[in-house]
């Protein structure tokens, strides 16, 4: 029978979470045939142990892929290797430090995008585990089940962790310019999916994506300075080449995506005077009620913004 569902992980040094990642895959209730491609990525730990010991446990299912060097540092788009060879009709994501919680998680993105076929990207809520938070808290990208609109998610900058994404392997045949090289994978994976159809997000709870994690990537740039600068700028030249990819049918919405990294850009070098002009009021009035306070404290006061600065990193040195 064909494949009807590829499950792409790609894994790194996750030795202490791979083990909920598979046994979120395969605890799934999906009655059709699927296979699951996991990609490490030169892992140094016991991931590799790890997964030939599941691989073993399910040869008809699991497919390992096994870097040798570690390619990430070349730039490789991992998942774009995954879906290149994957044989399924669609495409679900993981990666190596999250987990599915929801053992119907497939069968109702499957059912929903089997009866709509402009769909070509589908997302969902998400737990969002923060490293060294007991409590888990609940991301979501609204309050009902909606269609994502691509300005919106452009303007906005919206985000939809890779555990959630389901997408139609058929947006893949042609990778553009723009894919290839950018910083990150997921974000060009939403915009060529939503540059071909539409997409949808549906309100349940159906993943934990984990964050601050060490060793962790979102870990590493929240630490490294230039590394967050790199990636700001890198993904404003992403967006000029999808404006060239999409022959400037978005270019408002792109313009204000440009918009959102240079915010970032000023937030990391603490230029916050720049964040006095017009440009940025849209971006400031979208932020919630405490980050909206303490941007303007930061734009407007400065000098009160520092001072509060100070106490904090004192007081958080004090609790270590």
């Amino acid at each position: 029978m064909d494949i009807i569902i590829s499950i792409c992980c790609i894994t790194y040094n996750h030795e202490k979470y791979i083990r909920d990642t598979l046994e979120g895959i395969l605890c799934q209730k999906f009655d059709k045939p699927y296979e699951i491609i996991i990609h490490d990525d030169a892992s140094s730990d016991g991931t590799v142990e790890i997964l030939r010991e599941y691989q073993g446990k399910y040869p008809d299912k699991i497919r390992l892929l096994l870097e040798e060097e570690n390619q990430y540092k070349y730039g490789k788009k991992m998942f774009y290797t995954d879906i290149a060879v994957a044989k399924g009709k669609y495409i679900a994501l993981c990666e190596g430090d999250d987990y599915w919680c929801d053992e119907n998680k497939l069968k109702k993105q499957y059912d929903f995008i089997e009866k709509n076929s402009e769909i070509t990207y589908l997302c969902h809520a998400t737990y969002m585990n923060i490293y060294g938070k007991k409590k888990m808290k609940e991301l979501r990208a609204g309050e009902c089940d909606h269609v994502i609109e691509l300005r919106e998610v452009l303007e906005r900058g919206k985000m939809y962790p890779t555990a959630s994404l389901f997408l139609k392997r058929d947006s893949f045949r042609n990778i553009p310019k723009f894919y290839l090289e950018a910083p990150v994978e997921d974000e060009p994976i939403k915009l060529l999916c939503l540059s071909q159809g539409k997409g949808f997000y549906i309100n349940e709870l159906m993943c934990v994506y984990r964050k601050n994690h060490p060793g962790s990537w979102n870990n590493i740039i929240k630490h490294q300075k230039k590394k967050r600068l790199d990636h700001h700028n890198d993904k404003k030249k992403m967006y000029q080449e999808f404006d060239k990819y999409t022959k400037g049918i978005y270019r408002n919405s792109i313009e204000q995506a440009i918009t959102l990294e240079n915010f970032n850009i000023i937030m990391t070098n603490r230029t916050f005077k720049e964040l006095r002009s017009s440009k940025y009021k849209l971006i400031i009035d979208n932020l919630n009620f405490k980050s909206k306070v303490r941007v303007y404290i930061a734009a407007y006061i400065p000098k009160v913004y520092k001072t509060v600065l100070n106490i904090y990193k004192v007081c958080t040195r004090k609790g270590d």
